[in-house]
């Protein structure tokens, strides 16, 4: 197991890359799950992917971004945004219709709930702006393990050093 790295250093929330290389030997044919630990908190890291198949002789590349950030996996799954908000609209829309005996009550609701119904998902929206302290500066150091799947082959562990400016 190598890095193509052995340190990287972000600049703020930006992201930082290093290539670690998974070569597998003679005897070994399985799969390999990459790890990591770090020296202390406020560091997200994340292996794309995070398992590998290796025949023997065999390389194959991860990508290990680090960030004090949050980082967007090639994993992740998008945010949904806006979409259902039409269906609530609608919904609340024909709920005052089922409510209420009065006219003039059922269109006070009615326009409460609308109301509601419209600003709800801008709050929401405006609450989660994707903001977050970043941490202090400093050097930390990332600990990557690869666990392969064939039972006595062995752990193997290497170190990234990731400068955060």
């Amino acid at each position: 197991m190598a890095l193509s790295a052995t340190s990287v250093s972000p600049t703020g929330s930006a992201t930082g890359v290093a290539t670690l290389t998974l070569t597998a030997n003679a005897s070994f044919q399985g799969t390999v799950t990459v790890s990591s630990s770090v020296s202390s908190s406020g560091l997200n890291v994340v292996f794309n992917p995070t398992s590998v198949t290796l025949a023997a002789g065999q390389s194959q590349q991860v990508s290990v971004l680090v960030s004090s950030g949050s980082i967007l996996s090639a994993e992740s799954k998008p945010s949904a945004g806006w979409k259902g908000t039409g269906l609530t609209i609608a919904m609340t829309a024909l709920l005052p219709l089922f409510l209420g005996r009065f006219r003039r009550r059922r269109l006070n609701l009615f326009a409460s709930l609308l109301l509601f119904a419209l600003l709800f998902p801008v709050a929401a929206l405006i609450g989660c702006s994707g903001g977050s302290a970043s941490s202090p500066k400093g050097t930390r150091t990332v600990t990557i393990t690869a666990t392969p799947s064939v039972a006595g082959a062995p752990v193997q562990t290497t170190t990234l050093t990731v400068n955060l400016q």
